[in-house]
């Protein structure tokens, strides 16, 4: 049970999920590092180079304007990628999913396409090739956290240029750009998706 719910603060995304992992860490006490290594990541995999560049090496925001609107086949899955933020580049995870309109009466009242976004707000609180290649506990924990967050955003507005998803009061927007899904996230900082992980 402890190892689930440090997986499970390794991977809400917003400014709680520090805390939380810290919190759960400290919780897990030596148990810490065992839960990491249920993921089976390699140790001290380094990321790729185009992941460790800094977000100026890149024009996001110009990638972003000239972007088009992706599809819904295009959004549909679990999409690895990488959030800029000031501190650094942190893991990220865009998972697109159809979520019931009517989970009483299932598919015949219909159903509709909801974005989600995981992963840490500042680098460093999980590696930040966490999201490339999943082992399948943390897999099932983000199984669980779509069942359970799924229905709090809304269904994915496709308006303008781009795609637009809202959680409460906070909204984020992906617009394809070549082989890119291209993230400006609520704070007005940038990400990227370029893995299909499942």
């Amino acid at each position: 049970m402890r190892t689930t719910a440090l997986i499970a603060a390794l991977l809400l995304a917003g400014p709680a999920c520090a805390g939380g992992f810290e919190k759960a860490a400290a919780q897990a006490g030596n148990g810490f590092f065992e839960a990491l290594e249920a993921f089976k990541l390699p140790a001290f995999k380094p990321a790729p180079p185009e992941a460790l560049a800094p977000a100026a090496a890149h024009d996001w925001a110009a990638l972003f304007a000239s972007g088009t609107k992706p599809s819904e086949e295009e959004l549909t899955g679990w999409f690895a990628g990488r959030r800029f933020t000031k501190e650094g580049p942190a893991a990220a995870l865009l998972v697109g999913a159809y979520v019931y309109d009517n989970p009483e009466t299932g598919d015949i009242d219909g159903k509709s396409l909801r974005l989600m976004l995981l992963g840490p707000d500042r680098p460093k609180v999980i590696p930040v090739t966490f999201y490339d290649e999943l082992g399948s506990e943390a897999a099932n924990t983000i199984i669980q956290l779509i069942r359970e967050t799924a229905r709090q955003w809304s269904p994915a507005e496709f308006a303008g240029q781009g795609v637009l998803s809202r959680r409460g009061d906070s909204s984020f927007e992906l617009r394809r750009s070549g082989k890119y899904l291209v993230c400006k996230y609520p704070d007005g900082g940038y990400g990227y998706f370029f893995k299909k992980v499942r």
